[in-house]
């Protein structure tokens, strides 16, 4: 049996992995195939059964299905010699050079800017993740970036909670969890098991 999982390169980098090697203590007959994209990418593997799950922030199409597992907050990250207080207004990033993270947050991060009426200045740098923290250490900018892509590359930048506090809802979408095999649900059930 093969298990074929999609999920963004912050979940396989810092979540992921002790998920599997748990699932792979009950399952050992079942090969696990994982595939990174971005919550594009993720939804038209979805779709034409490329995976059979993928782990991604809602919203999904809406012709598929989405278990909400955690909140995955967003922070400022900031260059190292910017003197930021304990929580960021989302409106000082207003006329500031903001660096666009990479494809799978950035519609969330826009969508917060916008919802907020906040208009930076835009450098468009589509990269992973971890470059862009480094850009912001060399002074390049200023960005938002959730959580889980932060975890373990926070190394000179300063990180601030931003004020209104905003997250992306992380969680498994699938396009019917009723026809599931047994193989997926049982993933399910370790995923929920590791977000409570």
């Amino acid at each position: 049996c093969v298990l074929r999982i999609g999920a963004y390169t912050s979940i396989l980098r810092n979540w992921l992995p002790k998920i599997i090697k748990e699932f792979k203590v009950t399952h050992p007959d079942i090969e696990l195939v994982i595939y990174d994209g971005d919550a594009t990418e993720i939804c038209q593997w979805i779709a034409n059964e490329t995976i059979d799950i993928g782990i991604l922030g809602a919203p999904i199409p809406s012709d598929m299905e989405f278990i909400p597992l955690i909140h995955d907050c967003f922070y400022a990250v900031l260059p190292p010699t910017s003197s930021a207080g304990e929580v960021m207004d989302v409106h000082s990033f207003e006329d500031t050079v903001f660096l666009i993270p990479s494809f799978g947050t950035d519609v969330h991060v826009l969508q917060l800017l916008e919802d907020n009426h906040v208009n930076p200045q835009f450098l468009s740098i589509k990269t992973e993740d971890t470059a862009l923290v480094k850009m912001v250490a060399q002074g390049l900018g200023s960005t938002i970036l959730a959580e889980l892509v932060l975890t373990g590359c926070t190394d000179n930048v300063n990180l601030v909670p931003i004020d209104p506090p905003a997250y992306r809802e992380i969680g498994i979408g699938l396009k019917s969890y009723k026809k599931a095999p047994h193989a997926v649900k049982d993933f399910i059930s370790c995923m929920e098991k590791h977000a409570s």
